[in-house]
């Protein structure tokens, strides 16, 4: 449901709606729905590839490549700490960078032999494609218009990739030489502590300049405010006191977008993505639901920040929160899979992806966001490039991917704000286990299965049953436990799993999937 000042996507081939074609003189139409949004990270295209390998049609190509998924919105993401073209708000990647200069000089003076012949290849990368005057996000907005694909820009508002070695050459100036600006400063105990804190004119001036300059320059359908690299804006403790500061800068920001939209001719939306839970998200300062009252935002991306994909993201509570405005609900989905912190990870199946994003979708999700998302990640997977089309095309038309199989599974929330309670579901030790999975509409007539992994002896077949229904062992395969679910227990929506041990002795338990299989 985007409003006016949100961009329109052209619909994707199943569909059966057409539009006009797309050019840079005749925008999108504004009042129809995106259907699938998919980000692009400012070096994945860079990586591993030598000088001879970049140029104009390489680029195109790449790009071709991401849009094979359905993709109807693309993100462009330009920049973590730097820019990954020549820039004259945030300094350019290869900025200090002397090709002709060995890995001793000044610029690679942080790194490790090894990371300094990666970092050296990826800014030659970088840096060849300017040279070509080549520009990298013109570039891709220019084949997005070809292929009928809306370009938006996403900026990562706090990116702090590296920020365990101060002397990286990933950071900024601002950040290396003014630590004062540092959410904390005196320790580094967690990830997040050097990230920078909003609550510094000379931080949200930084961000602004960049915002401005992306505006100026590029005829884009939309901005994106990546807050989720990274969520931590503000010190410990002082978020709530700078909740109201932060929709001041919001607001600043949606006016400059509004100001480009006017000079374009043409709508340009503004889009936030934030943590998953609302009451974190308003803990670590963002006041979403005020933004939306307000009209500030077109587009809210609910999303796990990087460490796994997440089923149960509250949709439906996003969805009442943003029920009586124009705002899109997105449905975010990472790329990873891991059941609970340090705990085992893979990349998500096919399966896995397909499941979450029918329940996103069918509580509340209006499109669903891919992150990270790159079938070069899926190289030694279950992924085929069939796969990669199939699955995530179909996560553009809801029932399209409601017929497909698909798993769901149990993790974790990966963003929390300090001193809230642990949200984590596994692994569970107890003799008697509940967990609640969302599942997507009522898989009639199709086989289930729910699988748990246990550190027990999984022969001592503890009993299972999906809504008070006791379901059958079907197979064990190693710590894995497969139980068929009969029909009386289907429903829709949600399944609730019980676990109960021999005589209630504890069992730890450290994953839980349901799965349904394809429609037939």
């Amino acid at each position: 449901m985007i409003g006016q000042n949100v961009l329109l996507l052209l619909l994707v081939v199943f569909t059966t709606l057409f539009l006009s074609p797309k050019t840079e003189s005749n925008p999108p139409d504004v009042n129809k729905n995106p259907e699938l949004m998919l980000n692009i990270d400012c070096t994945n295209y860079f990586y591993g590839k030598s000088p001879e390998q970049i140029s104009g049609p390489s680029l195109d190509a790449y790009v071709d490549s991401i849009l094979s998924s359905g993709a109807t919105i693309l993100m462009i993401n330009t920049q973590a700490q730097r820019a990954n073209y020549d820039s004259k708000a945030f300094e350019p990647f290869w900025q200090g960078f002397d090709p002709q200069a060995g890995d001793d000089q000044p610029y690679l003076a942080g790194l490790s032999k090894e990371a300094a012949a990666r970092w050296r290849r990826l800014v030659t990368a970088m840096l060849t494609l300017h040279q070509q005057d080549i520009d990298y996000p013109q570039r891709i907005i220019e084949r997005c218009r070809q292929k009928k694909v809306s370009p938006w820009i996403s900026l990562r508002m706090n990116d702090t990739h590296n920020n365990d070695n101060i002397d990286h050459p990933m950071h900024s100036t601002l950040w290396v030489e003014h630590p004062e600006y540092w959410r904390v400063r005196d320790r580094k105990i967690d990830y997040y502590d050097r990230t920078f804190d909003y609550a510094h004119q000379a931080v949200r001036d930084h961000f602004m300049g960049l915002i401005g300059e992306t505006l100026d320059r590029y005829d884009i359908d939309g901005l994106e405010l990546d807050f989720l690299r990274e969520p931590y804006i503000f010190k410990i403790g002082r978020e709530s006191e700078n909740r109201r500061l932060l929709t001041d800068w919001v607001q600043t920001v949606k006016n400059k977008v509004d100001a480009a939209a006017k000079q374009r001719g043409h709508d340009i939306g503004l889009s936030v993505r934030i943590p998953a839970w609302p009451q974190t998200a308003k803990n670590l300062g963002f006041d979403i639901a005020n933004w939306a009252i307000l009209g500030l935002i077109d587009c809210v991306v609910v999303s796990p920040r990087w460490a796994t994909i997440d089923n149960n993201l509250p949709m439906s509570l996003w969805a009442d929160l943003l029920h009586d405005t124009d705002v899109t609900l997105a449905g975010g989905l990472e790329v990873r899979y891991q059941p609970f912190a340090d705990g085992p990870a893979q990349m998500a199946s096919p399966e896995i992806a397909t499941g979450t994003a029918a329940s996103l979708l069918d509580r509340g999700a209006d499109v669903i966001y891919l992150f990270n998302y790159f079938f070069m990640h899926f190289s030694r997977t279950e992924w085929s490039f069939e796969a990669f089309q199939k699955r995530l095309g179909a996560m553009a038309d809801p029932q399209s991917c409601y017929r497909q199989s698909r798993r769901h599974v149990l993790t974790y929330p990966d963003v929390q704000a300090h001193g809230e309670p642990a949200a984590a579901l596994l692994p569970s030790i107890a003799g008697h286990h509940f967990f609640r999975l969302y599942t997507g509409p009522k898989p009639a007539n199709r086989s289930c299965q729910v699988l748990i992994s246990t550190m027990e002896n999984p022969s001592l077949n503890p009993c299972l049953r999906v809504n008070n229904v006791p379901c059958a062992l079907k197979a064990c395969h190693s710590d894995t436990l497969i139980y068929e679910v009969p029909d009386a227990a289907i429903t829709a929506e949600q399944h609730t799993i019980e676990v109960i041990s021999i005589d209630d002795a504890p069992l730890t338990i450290t994953r839980v999937e349901f799965f349904v299989a394809e429609e037939k």
